[in-house]
C-alpha cells in the first residue's frame, strides 16, 4: 500500500495557482479601470478653414457643400490643420460642449440639446438641419494658449463655427455673411500644414 502524501497533490497546486493568477489579473484590471487616466487626450486633427465661406470644415473626407454663391465645395488651400477635442477629454473640460460634425456639409455646428445632434441651417440640406447623428461630442476651448488661434465664432443664423477675422467676407447658407451676434471667442488648437 502506498503511503499517503503530505501537502498538496500536483493537481491541487496547479488548480490553486490558476485561481490565484486569474484573481490577481481581475484585481489588476479592475484597479486600472477605476484609477487610470487616459494615456492620450481625445483629439482629432484634420479640421480646416474654408477659404470660401470662412467656416470650420472637416478636411479628412474632402468636399462638402460650401455656402459661397460661386462655388459648390469647400476649399482649404493654405489652411492650418485644426485639432478638435471631444468628450471625454480631461484637457478640454472647461470649454463649451455640444458641438458636432455635420456629415452633409462637413462643417462644425452647435446643437442645443445634448441628446439630439441636429439643428441649424445646412447648405447641403437646402436649409434643413445639420445632421450630426454620427458625430462625436466636440468641446470648443474658451481660453487662449500659444498653439491656439482666437476669433473663432458661432453664427447665430446657421449654428456653424466660422472665423470672425473675415466675418464681412464670409458666406452663411441663410444668405449674406455669418453673424456672430454675442458669440463667445473660441480658441482652436492648430498645427501648420
Amino acid at each position: 500500500m502506498a503511503e499517503p502524501r503530505s501537502g498538496n497533490s500536483r493537481r491541487e497546486v496547479l488548480r490553486r495557482g490558476l485561481a490565484l493568477g486569474l484573481g490577481t489579473g481581475v484585481l489588476v484590471a479592475t484597479s486600472q479601470l477605476i484609477t487610470a487616466t487616459p494615456a492620450r487626450a481625445e483629439v482629432q486633427s484634420g479640421w480646416r478653414y474654408c477659404t470660401r465661406c470662412r467656416s470650420l470644415v472637416w478636411g479628412g473626407s474632402g468636399g462638402g457643400d460650401c455656402a459661397h454663391p460661386n462655388y459648390s465645395t469647400h476649399s482649404w488651400n493654405n489652411s492650418y490643420s485644426y485639432v478638435m477635442h471631444y468628450k471625454p477629454d480631461p484637457i478640454e473640460n472647461s470649454g463649451q460642449d455640444q458641438w458636432a460634425y455635420c456629415r452633409d456639409c462637413k462643417g462644425m455646428f452647435f446643437h442645443y440639446y445634448a441628446d439630439v445632434k441636429q439643428g441649424g441651417y445646412c447648405e447641403y440640406n437646402s436649409g434643413g438641419p445639420h445632421d450630426g447623428l454620427i458625430s462625436a461630442d466636440y468641446v470648443m476651448p474658451l481660453s487662449p494658449a500659444d498653439d491656439r488661434q482666437g476669433n473663432w465664432r458661432y453664427c447665430i443664423n446657421c449654428d456653424a463655427m466660422f472665423w470672425g477675422g473675415q466675418e464681412a467676407n464670409s458666406h452663411c447658407p441663410t444668405g449674406g455673411p455669418h453673424d456672430r451676434g454675442a458669440s463667445w471667442n473660441y480658441y482652436l488648437q492648430y498645427t501648420i500644414g
